[in-house]
């Protein structure tokens, strides 16, 4: 109930990134991430992961922390 379903979650390698700066500069971060991705011949999974360490609500966006976990093959 109340919405909460359990399961399995992601196992194996990832990559970590890091955003760093207002949510609306993530297109450019994923641009980077893609570009680094196919410079190394590195194949993503299908799903990102994303990690907020800061509050939108109450961080200025030139603070705002977040990192992204991209699982690969």
């Amino acid at each position: 109930g109340n919405g909460v379903k359990l399961a399995a979650s992601f196992n194996g390698k990832a990559l970590k990134f890091m955003h760093k700066g207002s949510f609306a500069d993530m297109d450019d971060t994923y641009e980077q991430i893609a570009n680094y991705l196919d410079a190394r011949s590195v194949t993503a999974l299908d799903f990102y992961i994303e990690q907020y360490h800061t509050d939108p609500r109450t961080t200025p966006p030139d603070q705002l922390l977040l990192d992204i976990l991209v699982p690969v093959r």
